[in-house]
């Protein structure tokens, strides 16, 4: 008898008649609710609103958009930090 099983051996005479699903609370049965997944187009239409807001307040703090009036944020590696106005 190699030392391992041995071991095992030695464990469930220990352990006795235990048995895990007498002692354990199965957490899943009793405080999980499953709650279905949004679908994608409610989730892009939430993105859209989002990026609707975001571009608002934007313009709302510089006037016009950044970069032009197309809407879009672009940003270059070349091209120099905004400065405050100073």
């Amino acid at each position: 008898m190699s030392l391992s099983s041995f071991t095992w051996s030695v464990a469930d005479m220990l352990r006795g008649d235990y048995k895990q699903s007498e002692f354990d609370i199965p957490f899943n049965r009793h405080f999980y609710v499953f709650k279905a997944p949004r679908s994608l187009e409610e989730i892009d239409a939430e993105l859209k609103g989002v990026t609707a807001k975001i571009m608002t307040m934007l313009k709302g703090l510089s006037g016009s958009y950044p970069n032009g009036s197309s809407g879009r944020l672009q940003i270059s590696r070349d091209s120099p930090p905004p400065t405050s106005g100073e």
